[in-house]
């Protein structure tokens, strides 16, 4: 769903909203019914081996910027308990 118009515009899926605001019964409510997983939302919901697979086809993705400029850090401390294993392994590959 885009937010805004013109240049600039943020065009974000609902389950980046889910993501970035760490909105788990969305996320996975939406999951349920055929959203696509992203590495922004796999680290929200704490989805280790997803965000580790990612990272070691693609590590740039590290430092990556979900639609409104937030990186993986901010998605994994959005998901608390649930995520501290991805933001533990994120602290410790260096990931901004």
């Amino acid at each position: 769903m885009p937010v805004g118009i013109g240049v600039g515009a943020i065009f974000e899926a609902a389950i980046e909203g889910a993501g970035h605001m760490g909105n788990k019964d969305i996320a996975n409510f939406l999951l349920s019914n055929g959203a696509r997983m992203n590495i922004f939302c796999a680290a929200m919901l704490g989805k280790i081996d997803f965000v580790k697979a990612a990272l070691t086809a693609y590590p740039g993705l590290k430092t990556s910027k979900s639609p409104h400029g937030l990186q993986l850090l901010h998605h994994a401390k959005k998901g608390g308990e649930d995520a501290k294993e991805v933001l533990d392994y994120l602290q410790s590959i260096g990931a901004a």
